[in-house]
């Protein structure tokens, strides 16, 4: 056959792209770098065995089959074994991630689970045990105790440590990479630890919103005219920061409309002056109580009590006023 008519299948085996051999019936596609003597291992899909062995020619030089084929050899057998842990490695961090990806759990119950699942994943699960630390909250594995042989890793906040995870052996096991562990699972409770510390840093971003909404609602829908200002070098607020819905009606404003104007604008000259000592007052005592003239939008002055909180951020200054 010319080698127009010949299929590109044809020319690539020619070539020595692949190699086919049998197994069982199973014809299956060994590469062609591999020397005809090379040890390899073959997982057989559908079945629970690995074949290992070596090629040997068969008909033709792009053809081998195998030979000197076991399934029990020790280097079948620690390959087999190697696999095995990556596999359950990989389905821990895969669970952990499920668990930290669900919805409407309290935190400390997804904690609970995230801590049974770890000893699954170490190599003498039987006698594994765990326990997961963040701040004052600290959950175990089933039967949880400490062992004499242990791993742990900090979780951390804002890179600062908040607390740890811990994997501990129950029994005396034989000596591996790290005492009774292996090397990859240290470098898994180092990821399980880093999980956990994007995983808190993300709840605890989530509680900082649900409380600043929480304390929104209660700021607007609060009964009393209430105003949050930065106060000044000369203790006078100078700008508003948070009004709620009771101050601006009370002064006939959107809130809009107040965004361009100071507080101190909205008071008489003398009543500044007495603002900015009530200031100074509460900035020494925490709080203060006086009285507090305001000119509403069409010019009326209201004549108001007023309680005033003094708030240090940061080294800046914020007063809260609360009127009556």
């Amino acid at each position: 056959m010319s080698s127009a008519g010949r299929s590109w299948e044809q020319k690539r085996n020619e070539a020595g792209f692949i190699r086919k051999c049998f197994y069982g019936g199973t014809r299956m596609h060994i590469p062609s770098y591999l020397p005809p003597d090379h040890p390899i291992i073959y997982i057989i899909h559908g079945c629970n065995e690995v074949a290992s062995g070596t090629l040997c020619p068969w008909e033709h030089s792009t053809h081998r089959m195998w030979s000197n084929m076991s399934g029990n050899t020790d280097e079948t057998n620690d390959i087999t074994k190697k696999l095995r842990e990556r596999v359950k490695e990989l389905n821990t961090l895969y669970k952990i991630s499920k668990v930290m990806t669900k919805k409407n759990i309290p935190f400390e119950q997804q904690l609970s689970k995230i801590a049974e699942i770890i000893p699954p994943g170490w190599q003498y699960s039987e006698i594994c045990c765990s326990r997961i630390t963040i701040g004052p909250t600290s959950v175990t594995s089933p039967r949880f105790r400490e062992g004499k042989w242990s791993q742990k890793e900090e979780i951390t906040y804002q890179g600062e440590p908040v607390g740890c995870v811990e994997v501990h052996y129950l029994a005396k096991r034989p000596e591996a990479d790290d005492g009774p562990f292996l090397l990859e699972e240290r470098n898994l409770l180092i990821e399980i630890a880093n999980r956990l510390s994007e995983f808190y840093n993300l709840k605890q971003s989530e509680w900082l919103m649900q409380e600043q909404k929480r304390y929104t609602d209660l700021f607007n829908n609060a009964v009393e005219p209430i105003m949050i200002c930065h106060v000044s070098v000369d203790a006078l607020p100078d700008r508003f920061l948070f009004l709620n819905d009771a101050f601006c009606n009370l002064l006939q404003y959107v809130r809009e409309g107040l965004e361009g104007i100071t507080p101190a604008s909205l008071m008489p000259q003398e009543d500044r002056d007495m603002l900015s000592k009530s200031i100074k007052d509460a900035t020494v005592k925490g709080y203060a109580a006086h009285p507090i003239k305001l000119t509403t939008k069409d010019g009326t002055v209201l004549t108001l009590d007023a309680q005033t909180h003094i708030l240090e951020i940061s080294g800046e200054t914020y007063c809260i006023t609360m009127f009556r």
